[in-house]
């Protein structure tokens, strides 16, 4: 079965992908997508991230990195967030 869906490009060559469309790629807000163009026709494909993709999009602090600093870190930042979740509400009896 066939479903038309249409949308409207903006000045700025923007379109809004309808909802029913962005849940059967499961798209979701600030996803990647690409778009292939096959003879008279373009698909839109949802580009699925992986570590590969996205390295080095973010610049260290500094030069070599510390890397055992950043794992104690990210242990102490999880080990709070744990803390504070299971902490007793001081209005249960």
């Amino acid at each position: 079965m066939t479903k038309l869906y249409t949308s409207v490009v903006t000045q700025k060559g923007q379109v809004t992908i309808p909802v029913e469309i962005r849940r059967a790629l499961g798209i979701k807000a600030n996803d990647r997508v690409t778009f292939i163009i096959e003879q008279d026709r373009v698909c839109i494909e949802p580009i699925a991230e992986s570590i590969e993709t996205i390295f080095g999009a973010i610049e260290p602090i500094q030069r070599p990195e510390d890397f055992q600093r950043l794992r104690d870190t990210a242990i102490e930042d999880y080990v709070g967030d744990v803390v504070r979740n299971t902490e007793p509400d001081d209005d249960v009896p």
